[in-house]
């Protein structure tokens, strides 16, 4: 996927959910930023096959939820069923969950607007559900 058919279907997703375009730019090309609510901002950047979307879910827990939550998230990963096809995993830091999708290309808006909707869903449950 090349950057201006991520920036054009971003641009219509940005329309849609009424936000500037300004608002996804980023200084990293190729790399672009959505926030939708508080401490909810997908990160999406062009890879040769599609695109990745990123989004920290929530804190990792630490002390005694830390093992409890390590099981959920690898029960969580396997095969892809409590992340639809995502991947949970930690930030660089190791002190945030993360979620991660490749979406592969080619896929139109309307596929594109059902994937971020999925993703969303999987970040609400994992930070409702899973980590409280």
């Amino acid at each position: 996927m090349n950057k201006s058919s991520l920036e054009t279907l971003l641009s219509a997703l940005a329309k849609e959910l009424g936000l500037s375009e300004g608002v996804l730019a980023t200084e990293k090309p190729g790399f672009y930023t959505l926030p939708l609510e508080e401490e909810v901002t997908i990160t999406f950047s062009t890879i040769s096959n599609g695109c990745l979307l990123k989004c920290v879910v929530a804190p990792y827990p630490v002390g005694a939820k830390q093992e409890a939550f390590t099981i959920q998230v690898m029960m969580g990963n396997l095969f892809g069923q409590a992340t639809l096809g995502g991947v949970l995993g930690l930030t660089p830091d190791e002190k945030s969950v993360t979620l991660s999708r490749v979406i592969q290309a080619p896929f139109d808006y309307k596929e594109f607007r059902i994937i971020i909707e999925d993703f969303l869903n999987v970040v609400d449950f994992w930070r409702t559900n899973a980590i409280s």
